[in-house]
Formats: structure tokens, sequence, C-alpha cells
């Protein structure tokens, strides 16, 4: 079965007769940011290091006669033609999608005596991290799992313990069900405090504590 590359909305493994290449490497470029030689005995302070935009790398390949190869590179001329971010899927990892760019010249080699083209598509993802296609959620029925916790106090307040099971910081969305028409919501966590509505009204969770793991 043929590998399945996506972009755009456009299948691009149903225009190729296969892959001979994918270079994903590790995370995307690394920069570090050194203070000036000389200030420090050994070596060089350490300042401080970013990660930029990640590179994908693909080669195609083409069996056939040059009047089969037009209609290639019309197709994927016309799914690289894009003005912003779009979504980049692989077939091994149907849970990620690469929001990309095309970048640099997009060749495609024509070898007319093998019969055989080869094309190099190359992508930026400016993000430099892949996203996922689904949305994890916890509640009372998950409690425990492979997600997270929650917990409810003697107080009526609530401990949510939520297992990010990405690789970078995740920003969970709350949502809360009123058991009057002026409830009151409080969220702590290690970044903060947020209130919403007037403590005299019935509280239908109040959240105390908030951690988020990273595994």
């Amino acid at each position: 079965m043929t590998f399945s590359i996506s972009f755009n909305g456009i299948e691009l493994s149903a225009l190729a007769d296969g892959f001979t290449s994918i270079e994903r490497n590790f995370g995307a470029t690394w920069t570090n940011n050194l203070g000036p030689e000389g200030t420090t005995r050994y070596g060089q302070e350490f300042i401080n290091n970013f990660s930029g935009a990640k590179t994908i790398v693909v080669t195609l390949i083409k069996d056939g006669i040059p009047l089969n190869w037009s209609r290639i590179r019309q197709e994927i001329a016309k799914a690289l033609d894009v003005s912003e971010p779009s979504p980049l899927i692989f077939g091994d990892e149907p849970g990620k999608i690469w929001y990309a760019v095309p970048d640099q010249i997009p060749t495609f080699s024509e070898d007319i005596t093998g019969l055989r083209a080869t094309g190099t598509l190359t992508f930026v993802v400016p993000s430099g991290v892949a996203v996922s296609s689904y949305t994890q959620k916890l509640n009372a029925d998950n409690s425990g799992g492979a997600n997270g916790s929650i917990t409810v106090n003697s107080d009526n307040s609530v401990d949510v313990s939520i297992n990010n099971q990405g690789t970078l910081p995740a920003y969970p969305t709350f949502k809360f069900t009123h058991t009057s028409d002026n409830a009151y919501i409080g969220l702590a966590g290690e970044n903060g405090v947020v209130a919403l509505g007037g403590k005299s009204g019935t509280v239908s969770h109040k959240l105390h504590h908030y951690r988020n793991n990273k595994s």
C-alpha cells in the first residue's frame, strides 16, 4: 500500500507512485545565545536558547512517460499554492497535523531514458511543532485514567490534575455547569488566580488547585 501524505487537503500519494525519503528529523533547529568571549574564565555565559521553524523534505517518484508527468506537475503546483500554513499529514502519524508552507524550489527531474521522474518538496512549519487532530477530555467519567484526575474535597472545592500527554505545554479549556443563577467560580493555579461571579451564589465547582503535567 502506498504511504499516504496529504497537503492542503490534497492526497499527494494519489498523484505519485511512491515516496523514497522523508526528512522529519528530531524537532526543529535550536539556536543558543551566548555571552561575549572573555567575560568568564572558561567558555562563555549561556543566556538563552530557542527552537525555530521546522523543515520537512519529501522525495517522491513517478514512473511513466513525459506525457504522463504533466498532470502531477500541475496538481502538485496547485496543492502548493497556499497563502498561509496548511495541514500536512503523514500516514504513519494520522493524529498529528503540521501546519506548513512550501519552501525553496519544488524540483521535478524527468529521466526520459529511465522513464522515471523524481520530485523533491520542501516544507517549513513556522511553529516548529505539530498539533493534535483531536481533543482529549477529562471529566468525572474518566477521572483517574490517562488524562488525569478530578477530586472533590469536603469543602466542595475541586482539585484537578491534568496529564498533558504531549511534549510541550498545553492550555486546557474548562467547562462549568452552574447550579444557580449567580454561581461563583474561582480558579487558582501556579500562574495566578481567576474568579467569576459573586461568592453569595451556589457553587457548582470551585477549582482551587490546577496542575499541568508534561509527559
